[in-house]
């Protein structure tokens, strides 16, 4: 009898969710951009040197996350401009559409959010959304901008 309420009293907390769920998985692979088209003239961040760009990116995934999406990325550029100064350097705020896209072989599509720092030469990348067999995907990870094409790593975790 002790073992009949143990067992009633496991299945009624909320740690079963973490039993039946699905265990995080890594991802990597490659990013490329096709395609980097200025959204405007740059804006003057203030009093300073720092200049705000927004660009029109299409970038191509490859590997574990495979396929093509369009950024509206939003770079400020400190100490600019950037090709006169060689102390010049970039933080990248960006979000990622996919309209067609294959996570570890379920497709949909998908939100990315990226944050990066030339200076760092690394960035962060969180799903924010999936639709399709991707409705119910979390993940995240982080990018490295040091080399072209550009890499990615992460873990990506998906309801039940």
């Amino acid at each position: 009898m002790t073992v009949i309420a143990f067992v009633i009293a496991l299945l009624a907390t909320p740690y079963v969710g973490l039993v039946i769920a699905e265990s995080y998985t890594s991802v990597s692979g490659t990013i490329e951009f096709t395609s980097v088209t200025p959204a405007g003239p740059p804006k003057v961040a203030g009093k300073s040197d720092n200049r705000i760009r927004i660009f029109n990116i299409i970038e191509d995934w490859s590997g574990d996350i495979e396929g093509t999406g369009i950024a509206k990325a939003r770079w400020i550029i400190h100490n600019a401009p950037l090709m006169d100064n060689p102390d010049a350097w970039v933080n990248a705020y960006a979000i990622i559409t996919f309209s067609d896209v294959v996570v570890l072989g379920r497709s949909g599509s998908l939100t990315i959010k990226l944050v990066l720092s030339e200076a760092e030469g690394a960035g962060h990348w969180t799903i924010m959304e999936g639709t399709g067999e991707l409705a119910n995907i979390h993940g995240q990870g982080f990018g490295s901008i040091a080399t072209e094409p550009f890499t990615y790593t992460g873990m990506v975790h998906f309801d039940p």
